[in-house]
């Protein structure tokens, strides 16, 4: 409980319920945010805000917010000031990076 109003509008509270899928979502939506701006993580939860369009909004700055399904029950989300039109994954392992 005390996460959830931490980080959280009344709206986004109505809007989750007791959903975990949409609080999942809405929380990668908001990390999505604190990492793609330069003031994010200054930044109240509540005061970045998601909105209906596929978008955030961190002060007057917005972003394209895009969801990205990883498995059957889990999910994630980027951030980026530019429209997303294609994102290509590519699973790597460590020997590719090393």
């Amino acid at each position: 409980l005390w996460i959830r109003d931490s980080f959280m509008t009344r709206e986004e509270i109505t809007w989750v319920g007791n959903s975990e899928e949409r609080f999942l979502e809405l929380w990668t939506q908001k990390e999505a945010l604190i990492k793609v701006d330069p003031k994010g993580q200054l930044m109240q939860l509540k005061n970045i805000k998601i909105l209906e369009n596929g978008q955030g909004r961190i002060n007057n700055r917005q972003y394209y917010l895009q969801s990205f399904k990883i498995s059957k029950s889990t999910f994630t989300h980027m951030a980026c000031s530019k429209k997303m039109d294609h994102v290509k994954f590519e699973r790597i392992s460590i020997q590719d990076v090393l």
